[in-house]
């Protein structure tokens, strides 16, 4: 997960939910579409774009069990605003409003968690914590690939 901040703020014009997705994602703010502001249900064409990588996003109301993983936290924040922070294993690590302050606390409403549609493509393809120290000690963080570019070019068995 890489930090980073929206630029856009207020309803219905704020990015805090495209921050967090290219914060897990690990891309530029930039590179994520902009469907949220459109109205109806924008999950579909956030899936869709998301196939690129693997994966799409399910909707989990909130008070169940907690995401095991990088999630993304809807609730209100304390600017009476719906908004979206990251968290890792239920626990916010990231907001994307220069705040900081993340959500009220008892206003979440839902987890936005990634799934995989294949993993089939990345069986073969770990990538151990050893790894990522080789390549960092040798100055070649490039080396280390996020896991969906890992199984890139391989094809499904299904």
């Amino acid at each position: 997960m890489k930090p980073i901040d929206q630029t856009r703020f207020g309803n219905p014009d704020g990015n805090c939910f495209n921050a967090c997705i290219a914060s897990i994602l690990e891309i530029p703010l930039e590179d994520v579409p902009e469907y949220i502001a459109e109205a109806g249900n924008y999950y579909p064409k956030y899936n869709k774009w998301l196939e690129q990588y693997n994966l799409e996003i399910l909707w989990m109301r909130f008070g169940h069990d907690v995401p095991n993983g990088y999630a993304i936290l809807c609730g209100k924040s304390d600017r009476g605003l719906d908004h979206a922070v990251v968290t890792f294993k239920g626990e916010i690590v990231h907001d994307p409003h220069p705040s900081k302050v993340g959500l009220i606390e008892g206003t979440g409403t839902n987890w936005d968690i990634f799934v995989m549609l294949d993993p089939s493509l990345h069986i073969g393809s770990k990538v151990t914590a050893k790894d990522v120290t080789d390549a960092i000690q040798k100055g070649f963080e490039s080396e280390v690939k996020p896991i969906w570019e890992r199984g890139k070019g391989r094809k499904s068995n299904v």
